[in-house]
């Protein structure tokens, strides 16, 4: 609210998610991006930072390039974090394919969304007043952290049963 998006990153995303090419879109979004951004970040990035840092460190500063690669500073946070559990995920399974697949999902669920389920979703998929909103509505956030906290809660109980099965 404070810094408003400029037309241009406005135009970028609605021509991303406006479904006149989607077959494109859910290339580029579900399958480009995420392998050569995981790629780059976790399999590169991560990887020698390991070697060079401890795994906190290693974790924040590969996130860091992560959401500042997205060259918006509205992704910014977001896309930090979703870089730490990322990287949370390729250490503890050392396997660059797990962070793939949630990159994947992760941007294939606004696809589904628009397209997909068809939801109209004011501020969001749909104008409000013949303007388009720049903030989506508060209770999407909200559920959108609710998922957040079932999916950190799930993992972390995979990787706790994983490790007790093993050890």
């Amino acid at each position: 609210m404070l810094v408003p998006k400029p037309d241009f990153i406005i135009n970028l995303f609605q021509g991303l998610f406006d479904g006149e090419n989607i077959f494109l879109s859910a290339i580029l979004l579900s399958v480009v991006a995420p392998f050569t951004e995981e790629f780059m970040f976790r399999g590169v990035i991560l990887d020698r930072f390991l070697k060079n840092f401890s795994v906190p460190s290693s974790f924040i500063l590969s996130s860091l390039l992560f959401g500042l690669i997205h060259l918006n500073p509205w992704q910014f946070i977001g896309s930090s974090i979703l870089g730490i559990y990322m990287a949370w995920v390729v250490y503890k399974t050392d396997s660059i394919w797990n962070s793939i697949l949630i990159h994947a999902v992760f941007n294939g669920i606004p696809l589904i969304v628009l397209h997909g389920l068809q939801l109209e979703i004011p501020g969001f998929s749909a104008p409000i007043s013949g303007k388009i909103q720049v903030l989506q509505p508060i209770w999407l956030d909200l559920l959108g952290i609710l998922i957040t906290c079932f999916g950190l809660s799930f993992t972390f109980f995979l990787f706790r049963s994983r490790s007790e099965k093993t050890a």
